[in-house]
């Protein structure tokens, strides 16, 4: 691991969800606009559908085996987190499995892992067309 990496894999696993949460909204409104003619409302109602904390907890569960041992040590210093504050309509179980995915995609956003990060994004959006919701 060179030496930028390893400051940002050092990073607290807050900091690396808090760009990972960013990252995620960014490349799901992305696909929305250049792939769909949808509207305004109908943009904000489906990238809300994949992005929140519900959502991003079952992402999670899908990508977990698929994660190498560091995408893991990452995922499991999210995991340990503790949370004064749960997202509305989230249980605290779902806030965390969220927290660890947004971490997880920040990681690879900071370290530059376009491939891999692709993969994670790819994985989602075939979930969320394969539920029927769009």
């Amino acid at each position: 691991m060179d030496k930028n990496n390893k400051k940002i894999y050092e990073l607290n696993a807050i900091k690396l969800a808090y760009m990972g949460d960013s990252v995620f909204s960014l490349y799901i409104r992305q696909h929305f606009i250049v792939n769909t003619d949808k509207k305004n409302a109908d943009l904000n109602k489906c990238v809300n559908a994949i992005v929140c904390a519900n959502n991003q907890s079952k992402l999670m569960d899908v990508i977990r085996p698929l994660l190498n041992e560091i995408e893991q040590e990452i995922v499991n210093r999210a995991k340990n987190l503790h949370f004064n504050n749960i997202a509305k309509n989230s249980t605290p179980e779902d806030y965390t499995k969220a927290t660890e995915f947004e971490a997880l995609l920040g990681y690879l956003y900071l370290t530059k892992q376009e491939e891999r990060l692709q993969e994670f994004i790819k994985i989602s959006l075939e979930k969320y067309y394969d539920s029927g919701r769009n």
